[in-house]
């Protein structure tokens, strides 16, 4: 059995946020509360490089040649 599907962003974050503070791995936590784990587990990893990307580009700056 897969379980629930993650349904958007903030029910990811809501679920990634309690298997954090659970101290159980996400594959157990998402079993035991009826999460599809692969499903947030693409999640985790989407938001994860969603934020890798916005700090990436915080710090870009224009070069001209004089």
């Amino acid at each position: 059995m897969a379980g629930r599907r993650i349904l958007n962003e903030q029910d990811a974050r809501r679920c990634l946020n309690a298997v954090a503070s659970s101290g159980q791995t996400l594959a157990r936590w998402a079993r035991a509360h009826g999460v599809d784990g692969r499903c947030l587990n693409l999640w985790r990893l989407n938001l994860k490089r969603q934020a890798g990307q916005r700090q990436a580009g915080a710090g870009l700056v224009e070069l001209a040649h004089a």
